[in-house]
């Protein structure tokens, strides 16, 4: 996923896209994945991911039969937060202006593209927004920075991205077969074995001799 955004913004602010004003074209080596310390590095604009959480709307699905008496789980469903910042080349004044350009250019591109299609091998929909209540968490995030000046930032939230499972399916089981009860009786009259041996099955009740 994270190749997928960075691919888009390469794309739309590169040097052969985007609107007339330089201040948001830029070299496609300008724009990276990494934290914001990575702007030592000569980036203009880079994409972090921070935060990883499951999305339980895709998790907690019944299990789906794939075949005949076949189930198969639902695939992991994963929430991913990005760190979008924007740098200024100098401390001037007019680089500040152009790094806040960059910034709202890069965001109506992600914007533009808020449902992503086909950009994972599953081929479902990733849909983009602002994390709502973004800023508390951009200053948690930049707090680990200590040492890194802040720059403007937004959280982009991409959900949900799916991770099926490894195995195809297990067997769906059977119905259980039911207890089988074996009764037995006790015979009112013991057996003569001296008469049951010749083979008559002579019965005492039945003697009239």
């Amino acid at each position: 996923m994270s190749e997928a955004l960075l691919d888009v913004l390469v794309a739309q602010l590169g040097p052969d896209a985007g609107p007339d004003d330089e201040a948001v074209r830029i070299e496609s080596g300008q724009i990276g994945l990494g934290s914001p310390k990575t702007a030592e590095d000569g980036f203009l604009l880079t994409l972090y991911l921070y935060k990883i959480a499951p999305n339980g709307h895709v998790t907690n699905r019944e299990h789906v039969e794939v075949d005949l008496g076949v189930t198969q789980r639902p695939p992991l469903g994963l929430d991913l937060y990005y760190l979008l910042t924007a740098y200024p080349q100098t401390s001037d004044s007019r680089h500040i202006l152009n790094q806040q350009k960059l910034l709202g250019r890069a965001l109506q591109v992600l914007r533009d593209r808020s449902v992503m299609t086909g950009v994972l091998p599953g081929g479902e929909d990733i849909r983009l927004s602002l994390h709502p209540g973004s800023a508390e968490e951009v200053t948690d995030v930049w707090s680990t920075f200590s040492e890194t000046p802040y720059q403007p930032s937004v959280v982009l939230l991409a959900s949900a991205v799916r991770i099926d499972p490894e195995s195809l399916g297990t067997p769906t089981p059977g119905p259980m077969v039911g207890e089988r009860t074996l009764e037995t009786y006790a015979r009112k009259h013991p057996i003569d074995h001296d008469r049951a041996g010749d083979g008559r099955g002579h019965d005492p009740e039945n003697n009239h001799e």
